[in-house]
């Protein structure tokens, strides 16, 4: 594995990566700085920024970050706003997320839009054509984390059109496995060129798969090695999130998954003091090889012959590193 050390980028610290046709792209949260790097992490030219003209972004945050298949870089903001940039940096339109059905009073209360949140902390942008997916949670007061029926009925993913910001349906649910009252409710997920979807959760070993209209299709997957997974339910209250952030540092979780050609790359934490996370790959669904990677590690992406990691921040020490590695055929 190389580990590749990034110099010379003005930067907040605050980024969000992903791999494009042409390189490797690392967009800073607040500066709304837009690098593209050679496959070597060399940066090779600065888009964006904040400002009003066409080639800048009108906010002083995004929480999210994806380049579509046909190359348009995808900027989400904080207030259910969305900005396209073609390859150049030149704005092509502006989305602001809206119910595609207005009546939203006579749909069932898990189907509203003014229910769901979109997932800021781990925002995970994927495309399929002209539809965009954000996956979402239920945050609205009446339908929260202790509600007893939450990961049976509350949605996972939204469909947006890419055109106009309408959302068209909300896909999915919750493990069985998480439960109630965990610190882990996160989700992950890609899509494929067929369209269909892989799905994981911070706490399930399995990965899920549906077909393009989300049909369960099957399942598959191992535990990684050593995690620790002696997870406890946490009750509601106002102690509930200093103990959250105590259970996730204490416990291990899945967290990162990508689809490449195929093979399925997933990575995870083990928790406490490990001083290593894993990854896993997987031929088709089977595991083909599970093995230590450098702590706070995620899959970006693959440009031939290489697999990307996100490129990991660490403001204290102002340091921006980048993985890549390569796998036998």
């Amino acid at each position: 594995m190389d580990t590749l050390r990034i110099d010379s980028l003005a930067t907040s610290f605050n980024g969000l990566t992903t791999v494009g046709r042409r390189g490797v792209y690392f967009l800073d949260e607040l500066f709304c700085w837009l690098y593209r790097l050679d496959a070597a992490g060399k940066p090779q030219t600065r888009l964006l920024g904040q400002g009003r003209s066409n080639r800048e972004v009108p906010v002083k945050r995004i929480d999210g970050y994806a380049v579509s298949p046909d190359g348009e870089h995808c900027l989400v903001g904080s207030t259910h706003d969305i900005y396209l940039f073609d390859s150049a940096g030149y704005r092509l339109r502006f989305l602001n997320l809206k119910p595609a059905d207005e009546r939203q009073d006579e749909l069932p209360a898990w189907e509203r839009f003014e229910v769901y949140s979109l997932c800021y902390d781990n925002l995970i942008v994927r495309f399929n054509g002209n539809r965009m997916f954000l996956n979402v949670m239920a945050a609205d007061e009446i339908f929260n984390l202790s509600t007893p029926d939450y990961s049976r009925r509350a949605h996972i993913l939204m469909e947006v059109d890419a055109l106009t910001g309408e959302v068209q349906a909300y896909l999915g649910h919750y493990s069985p496995a998480i439960g109630e009252m965990t610190a882990f409710w996160g989700v992950h997920y890609d899509i494929t060129p067929r369209g269909e979807f892989f799905v994981g959760y911070e706490a399930d070993s399995l990965i899920y798969v549906y077909d393009e209209n989300f049909k369960a299709l099957r399942s598959f997957g191992r535990a990684g090695r050593e995690m620790r997974t002696a997870y406890r339910t946490l009750e509601q209250g106002p102690q509930y999130k200093r103990t959250a952030r105590e259970e996730r540092r204490e416990k291990g979780f899945y967290t990162s998954l990508r689809w490449v050609g195929d093979r399925l790359l997933r990575t995870y934490c083990r928790g406490g003091d490990a001083p290593t996370d894993g990854l896993q790959i997987y031929d088709g669904t089977t595991l083909i090889a599970d093995v230590d990677v450098p702590k706070g590690m995620k899959i970006a992406g693959y440009i031939e012959p290489y697999y990307y990691s996100q490129i990991v921040t660490d403001d204290e020490n102002e340091t921006l590193t980048l993985y890549r590695f390569k796998l036998d055929k």
